[in-house]
């Protein structure tokens, strides 16, 4: 992974920290407030903002499983968009949430990842979008489809939303 160091208290160009520190906000890096985490963010507001406006420009190309371009699946997707922020991701929707820091889908922020699960099982993650602001998310859905931007709590999927998005 790429990114800044972690530091206790974060900054935008360095990330947050699990030290138990109530400093600090999802926007500028900084503990989660007792949330469940995985480890420290590396990314910037700014990096995130440059994955979600990178993930845009790839709606409206065609869906296709373990695509990296021209045709994208959802993982293929956010892994393209942070890739352009300088930052590598594992390339699947499990490996993604398994190596993302985990942030309380309330305090999302462009960038962020957000997940479904079968029955909302972190194990049992299937799909990933990535988070633009406002609500949306921009992602690759299936065969057939375009990727698009949607309400991430869009009701036909969220019974299976994870409650906790991915910050890389």
């Amino acid at each position: 992974q790429t990114g800044g160091s972690p530091q206790t208290g974060g900054s935008p160009q360095t990330g947050g920290s699990t030290g138990g520190s109530t400093g600090g906000s999802p926007q500028t890096g900084g503990s989660t407030g007792g949330a469940p985490q995985t480890g420290t963010w590396a990314s910037s507001t700014s990096q995130g903002q440059q994955a979600a406006n990178y993930a845009l420009t790839l709606m409206g190309t065609q869906y296709q499983l373990g695509g990296n371009g021209p045709a994208y699946d959802c993982s293929g997707v956010t892994y393209a968009a942070w890739r352009s922020a300088g930052y590598t991701l594992s390339r699947t929707a499990q490996g993604q949430y398994n190596a993302t820091t985990h942030i309380p889908i309330s305090d999302v922020r462009p960038g962020d990842l957000v997940f479904y699960g079968t029955g909302r099982s972190a194990s049992a993650i299937y799909h990933v979008a990535i988070y633009i602001g406002n609500g949306q998310v921009a992602e690759a859905t299936t065969w057939g489809d375009v990727a698009q931007v949607r309400a991430y709590d869009a009701s036909w999927r969220i019974g299976n939303l994870i409650p906790y998005a991915g910050r890389p």
